[in-house]
């Protein structure tokens, strides 16, 4: 809503039409705002306001209506109660570089070529709010200690504004086309490499579906690429649609499935189903607290333990079983107690792609592994077992 409301008053400032302010029907905007989120503040509601006894970042007594309202705004951007997540100022905006490519550095350029005709030439556009709105928001985001990469999504329409009536602009004059058309085809060229070397080295393909549409897909970009088109601009946004779309459907019907399957967490999940591990959800503890797909994939939100708290949790909990990576085991297993792995598989954070990954020779040195696992004290298994 900030971004909307942002948005809204820098098009009033452009318009210079306050006077819309003086309707009354231009303020029911603020019920029907209220009206679409109190799903969102019902539960929020429920989830904290309803359990005052909960300890949320070392506080109880925690409103959630205010929290999704108020409080997490200002605690993000100064970084109270909460890590810090990639600080750097320019995070958001090499994040913006891939998130709208192949059009980010054209739309740069368009930030750079809208802001000084304002400033120089006074010269009003139609689209000039969605420059100010998009330089402002950036801007100050940019300064909060956390940040992820989805806060880039909520400006990309503000940049499509703006970059869509400067691709006109640039072909236009033949500067632009000298550079731009170029740079395009040989952004087309890099995708279709690095497509290839992702789908057919890194991982092989393995669904039919894939083999059936994905050389189509590719032809289709070689027909557009090679083909002659009435002008330069026709050709540049043809070919960089196409390519976005080669690359992205590659990246989901192949890339990221296989991908996933070095996803300890949801692996386990099936790897349980399939050997018809019925376990109850309420009996599985989770000392491995980043195991978040593991509770997306079992449709249950997991109890979870420290682990250097676990010497003086176990007593309460020793008929229960416990998710854990192998660091995790070694550092109970020093402190008197025996293991044994119920079911496992291999782990890696797929959010952190390196190139030993990446490169199959060189992968299975990279990846951990996941294991749910039954935990005695020390010399007593054989005992429990029996």
């Amino acid at each position: 809503p900030v971004v909307i409301f942002i948005t809204v008053f820098f098009y009033l400032l452009i318009q210079r039409n306050w006077k819309i302010l003086l309707r009354p029907k231009s303020w029911l905007f603020i019920p029907v705002f209220f009206l679409f989120i109190c799903p969102v503040l019902y539960a929020y509601y429920v989830q904290y306001d309803l359990h005052p006894e909960k300890v949320i970042r070392g506080m109880a007594h925690r409103s959630g209506v205010r929290f999704i309202l108020w409080d997490q705004l200002f605690e993000r951007a100064g970084g109270f109660d909460v890590k810090e997540r990639n600080p750097d100022y320019f995070f958001l905006f090499h994040t913006f570089l891939w998130s709208f490519f192949p059009w980010s550095i054209l739309s740069y350029g368009a930030l750079i070529f809208w802001s000084k005709r304002m400033v120089q030439k006074k010269w009003k556009h139609p689209f000039h709010f969605a420059v100010l709105s998009f330089s402002f928001v950036l801007f100050v985001i940019s300064f909060s200690k956390f940040k992820m990469p989805h806060y880039i999504i909520m400006l990309l329409p503000l940049a499509a504004l703006f970059t869509a009536p400067y691709l006109n602009v640039i072909f236009s004059a033949a500067w632009g086309k000298r550079w731009l058309y170029p740079l395009h085809l040989f952004f087309g060229i890099v995708i279709l490499l690095l497509t290839i070397i992702l789908n057919f080295y890194v991982f092989h393909p393995q669904n039919i579906f894939f083999w059936v549409v994905g050389p189509v897909v590719l032809l289709v970009f070689m027909w557009l690429f090679f083909s002659k088109f009435p002008d330069q601009g026709s050709k540049v946004f043809w070919v960089s649609i196409s390519f976005s779309l080669l690359f992205n459907f590659y990246l989901n019907y192949n890339f990221f499935p296989n991908l996933l399957h070095y996803q300890g967490g949801n692996e386990l999940v099936k790897t349980m189903d399939k050997n018809k591990l019925r376990i109850p959800d309420q009996d599985i503890i989770l000392v491995e607290l980043h195991a978040h797909s593991f509770d997306f994939y079992s449709q249950h939100n997991h109890h979870t333990i420290e682990v250097d708290q676990f010497p003086k949790e176990y007593p309460g909990l020793k008929d229960k079983y416990f998710l854990m990576s192998p660091f995790l085991a070694d550092y109970v297993r020093k402190k008197g107690f025996d293991l044994i792995t119920v079911a496992s598989h291999i782990d890696y954070n797929v959010a952190t792609l390196n190139f030993s990954f990446l490169n199959p020779a060189t992968r299975n040195s990279t990846y951990d592994s996941l294991m749910l696992m039954k935990v005695y004290p020390k010399g007593q298994a054989l005992k429990y077992q029996q």
